[in-house]
């Protein structure tokens, strides 16, 4: 094998490892998007949710310094990635919050009204 064509397998292979990156991030942010209506619906009922935040960050990191490593220019360079990257993370977070708040809000503010106008 050449050298040229070993640079181009590395470059592919960088290439699928860096999308491959990028999706994991991208099924993690799916994940805390839908969290927050699975924990509504199952109210009551113990579960073990993870909202750990380095399952994403860490494939970011990784794909931003593969995206280096190549040399990837316009939207797949590294700045490019850890911008939207980084967006992406912290929306889903504040979405999970935001929603979290509200249902916990309409969920336990009705209960507590309500228990609050009765007499003992």
């Amino acid at each position: 094998m050449t050298a040229s064509g070993a640079t181009s397998v590395f470059r592919v292979l960088g290439f699928v490892m860096m999308w491959s990156l990028l999706g994991l991030v991208l099924l993690k942010v799916i994940w805390n998007l839908g969290l927050p209506y699975a924990m509504i619906r199952a109210r009551g009922k113990r579960h073990g949710w993870s909202i750990f935040e380095l399952v994403e960050v860490i494939p970011l990191l990784l794909a931003a310094g593969l995206a280096c490593i190549l040399a990837e220019q316009g939207i797949l360079s590294a700045r490019n990635i850890l911008i939207v990257g980084f967006a992406a993370i912290g929306l889903s977070y504040a979405h999970l919050l935001l929603v979290g708040f509200v249902a916990g809000w309409i969920i336990y503010g009705r209960k507590g009204s309500r228990d609050a106008g009765q007499q003992p």
